[in-house]
């Protein structure tokens, strides 16, 4: 789990390729829930611990976005609506 390490998870938030391709994928790949669940977690997991990846996430990428598409999206799959 790369995600596991704070400094990794800084790292993938601001190296301008990680976020915009993940949220490019849950863009286009909408009606998987696979990708919507895993997509979540990622998220939720680079935010961890690091109010300032979140603050990245949010405002920069404006992965709210993605996150609430997804939660509407499947809104009776239970891990998908824990992940958002």
């Amino acid at each position: 789990n790369i995600c596991g390490n704070d400094e990794v998870k800084t790292t993938l938030c601001t190296d301008q390729y990680t976020l915009p391709t993940l949220l490019s994928i849950m863009s286009t790949q909408l009606s998987n829930p696979g990708i919507q669940e895993h997509g979540c977690g990622i998220l939720a997991a680079m935010s961890l611990r690091k109010p300032s990846n979140t603050t990245i996430i949010l405002h920069s990428y404006n992965g709210g976005v993605a996150i609430m598409n997804a939660m509407r999206k499947h809104s009776k799959h239970a891990l998908i609506q824990r992940q958002g």
